[in-house]
């Protein structure tokens, strides 16, 4: 019997995944090690199994609680650390105490290091958005009423010179990494060139206003409900009253300014880099919603986002063809081994939309995502077309909100969608947990979505074939929607070829998947009757289900087919 591990990272998790080449007699899961910047120690269970129940509230060392999985996202380590990782079995035959099976124990993986700094180029952040969690659960002290939310929502834009420890760790490095790019800028007497759909955030807002005349921003009216009702009236003051030069994107009812671009220029107003993604600029998008940020750090490329300020800025408040007309031809560039299409819009006849439709129905390994809200979008179809054609497709996804004539058990788990069939759990709406054993109840979807935010999963990715020899990122601020195609300004950015982005921003979906698949899960069976705990709690049958079936087509999508 031989064991096969690797782990994947990005800037704030890393992922393991392993596997038997057959199911391992009396193993009542696996002891987890890690080598952590040449120090080895026992990584943590996050729910104690070494007395009776299942116990979330109190982790402990998985030598003593196994893992009973065979992936795990390791969310203890952080940025700039290097990371190893070991699995060895643990078996109990009947009547014996448990104990560590050396001999059955794979290798250390390929250390790999917690960076957003995939290469030179290219840099993914992500922030760690998850309100509905057993965290959040012990920081609110299961107070989830409409006084004690938006207090907690206030605490989250108070002064920027009185920075909250909360508002740091929910935004992650995604939310510093987009500081220091600001900062830097500033100190080298650089511009900034931002479109933007909302601002909010005090510290945003300081920064932008503190650069003066080198802060130049297409300010849009937010989620207005006129073209006279402007979302971002009080900051739109505060950088004119700044000096900074502010450029109004005042667009009718039912069409939204909704980029979130920022190019870096130097002091002779020449484009560096260019920093785009999923999040808006308010303390919701920095710290309530699962968000994406990417920074393509290359001169050519900055400048079709830079050249697409302009156009805004000359189109002012019209969202007319001309301006569609132009969007409707993709830019495209490359820097290394990485092809990138860039896409605006709104486009003429939905051409960005077909070009990632193509992509999905060439998909041969596997799809993760992560949506919004994408309504009756046709590059979802083709997704779930795809994952219905092709049996072997990887396919794992997880969507805010669905679309009302969705089908959907539980409010959880999407089984239907245009007449197509989807198999249970490959995509996953969020919820949460309440009353299941020793877990804490946690803020429900309801709750969440009356008084925090309309968004719990505010990202806009497909990943294609990331392990595969053609990987694809598909990102910006795009909702995969037609009216995000038709209507809307936004960007879409299609990065090929890059693994190692590809990667990163499929463990980052992975664990957020399993977050919400487990609550998913958890609904359905309590819907159904079933005890999730008793499972969970069951020391020997669980190997099972990874050997069928789509653990193991997730085993194989991230390992190989090979054994």
């Amino acid at each position: 019997m031989a064991l096969k591990i690797r782990a994947f990272a990005n800037s704030d998790d890393a992922f393991i995944v392993w596997r038997s080449d057959e199911p391992i007699e009396d193993c009542i899961g696996f002891e987890l090690r890690r080598i952590r910047n040449g120090k080895e120690e026992v990584v943590r269970n996050r729910v104690k199994f070494s007395k009776e129940g299942a116990d979330p509230t109190t982790p402990e060392s998985s030598t003593r609680s196994p893992i009973r999985r065979c992936t795990w996202t390791d969310h203890e380590v952080g940025a700039g650390d290097k990371v190893a990782y070991r699995v060895t079995p643990m078996v109990q035959p009947e009547g014996e105490p448990a104990l560590v099976a050396d001999q059955f124990g794979s290798p250390f993986s390929k250390e790999v290091e917690l960076t957003g700094k995939v290469s030179e180029t290219f840099e993914c952040y992500f922030n760690r958005g998850l309100l509905i969690s057993q965290f959040m659960s012990r920081f609110l002290k299961g107070d989830f009423s409409p006084a004690s939310l938006k207090k907690f929502k206030d605490s989250l834009n108070e002064s920027p010179t009185k920075e909250q420890k909360i508002r740091v760790f929910l935004g992650g490095d995604l939310r510093a990494r987009l500081f220091e790019l600001l900062d830097k800028t500033k100190k080298g007497k650089g511009h900034v060139f931002a479109a933007l759909f909302e601002l909010s955030d005090e510290v945003l807002i300081e920064k932008l206003a503190s650069m003066k005349k080198n802060a130049h921003v297409v300010l849009s009216n937010g989620p207005h409900k006129s073209a006279a009702d402007d979302s971002n009236k009080k900051s739109r003051k505060q950088l004119m009253d700044a000096g900074c030069d502010v450029h109004d994107r005042m667009l009718a009812s039912g069409v939204l300014g909704h980029n979130k671009i920022l190019v870096l220029c130097d002091a002779d107003k020449k484009p560096l880099a260019v920093w785009t993604g999923s999040t808006n600029w308010s303390p919701t998008g920095l710290c309530t919603q699962i968000n994406n940020g990417i920074v393509i750090n290359d001169a050519d490329l900055a400048q079709f986002f830079l050249d697409q300020w302009s156009r805004l800025k000359t189109a002012g408040n019209k969202a007319d063809k001309a301006l569609a007309d132009d969007n409707s031809t993709v830019r495209a560039g490359s820097v290394g081994h990485t092809d990138v299409d860039v896409w605006f819009t709104r486009t003429s006849d939905q051409q960005e939309m077909d070009a990632v439709i193509e992509l999905v129905e060439n998909a041969r390994d596997g799809i993760l995502f992560l949506m919004f809200q994408p309504g009756k979008s046709p590059i979802l179809n083709a997704v779930v077309k795809r994952q219905g054609e092709e049996k072997g497709l990887f396919v794992k996804g997880v969507i805010s909100t669905f679309d009302a004539e969705d089908e959907t058990v539980a409010q959880a788990t999407l089984v239907q969608r245009n007449k197509r069939k989807i198999q249970k759990f490959r995509v996953v709406q969020p919820v949460g947990v309440n009353q299941v054993g020793k877990f804490a109840a946690e803020i429900s979807r309801s709750a969440f979505l009356s008084n925090v935010g309309f968004a719990i999963v505010h990202s806009k990715v497909i990943v294609i074939d990331a392990n595969g020899d053609n990987p694809i990122v598909i990102t910006g601020s795009h909702n995969f929607s037609g009216t995000a195609s038709s209507k809307n300004d936004e960007n879409l950015l299609i990065l090929k070829g890059n693994s190692a982005l590809a990667q990163a921003y499929s463990a980052h979906v992975q664990s957020i998947y399993d977050h919400y698949n487990f609550r998913a899960v958890t609904a359905v069976m309590k819907k159904e009757g079933s005890d999730v705990i008793e499972v969970m709690s069951d020391s020997k049958s669980w190997q099972a289900a990874w050997f069928k079936g789509d653990k193991k087509l997730e085993l194989e999508f991230w390992l190989g087919s090979d054994l």
